[in-house]
């Protein structure tokens, strides 16, 4: 049950009480009569049955005028020793509860005039002095109100904490699942990633080297048995790398491996194998880089390596690193047939733009006309290359 429902049940039972005691002290009479009467009007003017406890309202200023009128002429018909001026606890209550606390003291001081008024009329000193636990009443009813209606309002309060504590919950398991395919989305194309940039590359190499071998296994038998060779220990890199990925998705060893180190084992590798030129600008050293950065960098001459050997036709490739101004450029250029402005490649190069954006970089491809292709990442070291 609400503390207002308690009110309005409290306010009955006194009301009633009051118009009993009231009535049956005046006894018999016309004045009984007119006092049933007021006290029917103060009933129907204050709604007990209906009261809304609409803080500030213009109705329960006009309910609270009235009903204070009525019981003052109540007062005046029956000054003296009588229950009527209980009448006004029951309006100080609902003052309290019904409007400001500034406000509610100006109608319990109204109450406090009346009824001082009424009982020095009729008594004279004693009325003054009777009139004192009446004032004392309706400052007690008063607090009794204030406190009912604070506690009212902190119970709405509370309910509409626990509606929005709900909401935020429901939101929170919304997000929460969100969360987790974001995650599985982000894991899978991780995982896509890896496997095009490691076996893809690994594979696509040895492809191409085996035609390679299958052509000089007549005219050159030794340099066809040294193209397996080199075959099989890529092979045998790729089947690690695919165990790394399938047992825990990590990076496979070039993470762990100086940068130029693995560019220059990379390039030397494909020059091997290929007969294509590969000239490499490298600084002799590099500031302390983030694995995810190193493992970037490195993925982009994989894939610019494997898109060479697989579409470019061309004769020699270069490949630069620079570190300057906060940034580290790479740059993987052939001298090749180039790309046209349709054609956008397979899975690799959005993959390199997703690992790019991942470390805060840039990935561009350009195909100037007889300039074959360039790929070109930039990276902030400021932004997350440096450990």
């Amino acid at each position: 049950m609400s503390n207002s429902r308690l009110l309005d049940i409290l306010v009955l039972v006194s009301f009633l009480s009051v118009a009993v005691g009231g009535v049956w002290s005046i006894g018999p009479g016309p004045l009984q009569a007119i006092s049933v009467v007021l006290l029917a009007l103060i009933a129907l003017a204050f709604g007990l049955t209906s009261v809304k406890h609409k803080h500030d309202c213009p109705e329960n200023q006009w309910r609270m005028g009235i009903t204070t009128f009525l019981i003052g002429i109540l007062l005046a018909l029956f000054p003296g020793w009588t229950p009527f001026p209980i009448l006004f606890f029951i309006l100080a209550a609902y003052a309290t509860v019904s409007f400001k606390i500034q406000r509610a003291l100006v109608w319990i001081s109204v109450y406090t005039v009346i009824t001082l008024t009424t009982c020095v009329w009729a008594n004279g000193l004693d009325g003054l002095i009777s009139s004192l636990s009446y004032i004392a009443g309706f400052y007690f009813f008063g607090i009794f109100g204030y406190i009912m209606a604070q506690a009212e309002a902190n119970r709405r309060k509370t309910e509409e904490l626990l509606v929005e504590l709900q909401t935020a919950h429901y939101r929170l398991k919304e997000y929460a699942v969100q969360v987790e395919q974001l995650t599985i989305e982000r894991e899978r194309n991780h995982l896509a990633r890896e496997v095009h940039d490691t076996l893809g590359h690994q594979l696509t190499v040895s492809v191409v080297q085996l035609e390679g071998a299958q052509r000089l296994v007549n005219s050159d038998p030794a340099r066809a048995s040294q193209i397996i060779a080199t075959v099989r220990e890529q092979m045998k890199s790729g089947l690690n790398d695919l165990r790394r990925i399938v047992a825990t998705l990590r990076a496979p060893e070039e993470e762990d491996s100086p940068l130029l180190y693995s560019i220059r084992k990379t390039a030397g590798q494909f020059q091997e194998a290929t007969g294509i030129t590969v000239s490499l600008d490298l600084p002799d050293d590099l500031p302390p880089l983030d694995k995810t950065v190193k493992l970037t960098c490195y993925r982009l001459v994989q894939e610019g390596l494997t898109n060479i050997q697989k579409h470019a036709q061309a004769t020699s490739v270069d490949i630069r690193l620079l570190c300057s101004n906060n940034w580290i450029t790479l740059t993987v250029k052939d001298n090749g047939v180039g790309m046209t402005p349709d054609e956008k490649g397979g899975f690799g190069l959005p993959g390199l733009k997703e690992r790019a954006g991942l470390v805060g970089g840039v990935f561009e491809v350009t195909s100037p006309a007889g300039e074959g292709v360039w790929l070109t990442l930039k990276v902030p070291l400021a932004a997350g290359g440096l450990v």
